[in-house]
């Protein structure tokens, strides 16, 4: 007998358990999920019109439009990082919902569900596992790009089935009857998701140009490369696209936040506030008004106008008693709206 089947064998190692992708995202989704229904839980239990009932509205809108990008198909790093960047602010309105529910039936509820979101933002940072794991942005574009081109597609196969319908011409329509708007629908489509846009204009920019009657099949062989200037030898005669404009403009997110940290300070203050709000939200508004002006202007001096203003306005915050004037969260807003004024005088420097 062969000495080495006498041998004992050793142990086999168990296999690391990999994580996928999808599975992760899974357990995102579902985080995400129970954070949101525990703000909606807190929202129905609060007193309809008073301040935290208006703040609790206000985040269920903004986090809404944070975490959106996670339920993209496929998902992204893009998606991620643009997740991750647009939950700080629904997380300081929050906190500041905290402060308002402080010693009531829903305070531990807000708590609970802060947390949650919390660990669901930190789960999608850059440098946690899901993100190493996703494709870049190029996917994302072209799939989005591939979505828009064939609701235009459809479109125009709908509107040649009908052409020559009387429901779609004026002239010819009977007294009273409204026209067949069958486009209003697809458009609504590209509207919900801007993303979509560039295939959806892409196919009507060449119909509309070329002037010609084109089988609307034809348009599937359509790509994102071609109106870019790329590979065009399959469809010739496609426009251009523009340079693609940076997404990650500070201008942008600070007038973004500043102008959501004035939305929060008006309904506390119409919610029976007193003249120290009220104060307090014409200061924002004033803000609102140089961050708009150097988001136009896209001058260093208008730049530096709007950093002085945040940071006046940040100084009276600062000089209050937040826990009396619940307004912890208009300062978290515009803490971090200076952050990207700051942020544009450097780009504006160079």
């Amino acid at each position: 007998m062969n000495a080495d089947i006498k041998r004992p064998r050793a142990k086999a190692k168990q296999k690391a358990l990999v994580r996928t992708a999808q599975a992760i995202t899974a357990e995102l989704i579902s985080t995400l999920n129970r954070g949101v229904d525990k703000i909606g839980l807190a929202y129905d239990a609060a007193e309809p019109g008073e301040p935290v009932e208006v703040l609790l509205d206000h985040v269920s809108d903004i986090l809404g439009d944070a975490i959106r990008p996670i339920w993209n198909e496929p998902l992204t790093k893009a998606d991620t990082d643009a997740a991750y960047s647009a939950m700080f602010v629904p997380l300081a309105a929050l906190k500041g919902a905290i402060a308002l529910s402080r010693n009531t039936a829903i305070e531990h509820v807000l708590v609970e569900a802060h947390a949650v979101l919390d660990a669901a933002q930190t789960s999608i940072d850059s440098c946690a596992g899901l993100s190493n794991l996703l494709p870049d942005g190029a996917a994302r574009e072209e799939a989005d790009f591939v979505r828009g081109r064939d609701i235009a597609i459809n479109m125009l196969s709908e509107g040649q089935g009908l052409f020559g319908e009387k429901e779609c011409y004026r002239e010819n329509r009977n007294p009273g009857t409204a026209q067949d708007n069958f486009v209003d629908g697809h458009l609504q489509d590209i509207f919900e998701e801007p993303a979509l846009r560039a295939g959806f204009t892409s196919v009507l920019s060449h119909l509309i140009g070329s002037g010609e009657t084109i089988d609307p099949e034809f348009f599937k062989r359509l790509t994102l490369a071609q109106t870019q200037g790329e590979n065009t030898t399959v469809c010739t005669g496609l426009p251009t696209a523009r340079a693609s404009v940076p997404r990650d403009d500070p201008l942008d997110e600070a007038l973004n936040v500043i102008c959501q940290a004035r939305d929060v300070s008006e309904k506390v203050a119409d919610d029976g506030g007193t003249d120290v709000l009220r104060g307090v939200h014409r200061l924002l508004e004033g803000a609102v008004d140089k961050v708009t002006a150097a988001h136009a202007g896209r001058t260093k001096a208008l730049n530096d106008e709007a950093c002085d203003e945040l940071a006046g306005v940040l100084g009276v915050l600062l000089a209050l008693d937040l826990d009396e004037l619940l307004l912890y969260a208009v300062e978290t807003l515009v803490v971090l709206a200076k952050a990207h004024v700051d942020a544009a005088s450097v780009v504006l420097s160079t």
